[in-house]
Order: C-alpha cells, then structure tokens, then sequence
C-alpha cells in the first residue's frame, strides 16, 4: 500500500520538462539562453541532490511553496526567523487529509508571500 506524505502540483511547459522538474532534472529549451537559464539549473539541481541524500523535505523542509501541496505536521510546525510557525502564519487553506497529512492551498498572491517569507528564514531547500 503507498502511503504519500510529500507532494505538490505544479504548472511547467513542456519546452522545460515538466516531468523531469519533479525528479530535479533540468530539461533543455532553446528558448532561453543557457546564462538565463542557469539559475533555474542551479535550483533545479539543487532539488535532485535533496532526493537523493538529505531528504529534509520528509523531515519538514519545503522545496517551495505552490498553490497546492500535501504537507505533514512537521511542515506545520516549521518555524519563520520570526518564530511563528508555518501554521500560524494566516496563509492559505489548510485541510487535513489524514494520519497527520495536510492539503495547503494558496492564491498566487499567498505563494508569493510565502516564498519571500520562508526564503528569508532558510525554510526552502531548493529554491
């Protein structure tokens, strides 16, 4: 029996390897020049290095922050510089789904709020 505890959905074209974004691999696109695109490697990369060694997204690291994601209570409990926790922060939905898993949905506008804010306390791992 699976049992998720970690995901997210995302929009990415296909010009950029939708698929590969979710295994942290890079897909080639001749629309942007490769110093453009660099920075996106870079932080995609990073995400691949994550799956296959630290792992803290299980232990409550967030890769990002989309419009929809499951999230566990470690999530929840993960705390800004300002020490609020992730919970309390007033942003988006959130739905218990069972066992201690989470749906977190967000307006873009909350996404991006959330963004800057967890950048700023060191809670994205490859962003």
């Amino acid at each position: 029996m699976v049992r998720p505890n970690y995901g997210i959905v995302y929009l990415r074209s296909n010009l950029f390897g939708p698929d590969r974004y979710a295994k942290g691999i890079m897909a080639s696109s001749t629309k942007l020049p490769f110093e453009k695109d660099l920075p996106t490697r870079d932080r995609i990369f990073k995400w691949f290095g994550e799956l296959r060694r630290d792992r803290r997204h299980l232990r409550g690291g967030f890769r990002s922050v989309y419009p929809v994601q499951l999230r566990s209570e470690a999530h929840r409990q993960m705390r800004l510089d300002t020490g609020v926790s992730v919970a309390e922060l007033g942003l988006g939905t959130w739905t218990r789904v069972g066992d201690g898993l989470w749906l977190w949905e967000l307006t873009d506008a909350e996404v991006t709020k959330a963004k800057a804010l967890f950048e700023r306390s060191g809670l994205l791992l490859a962003a």
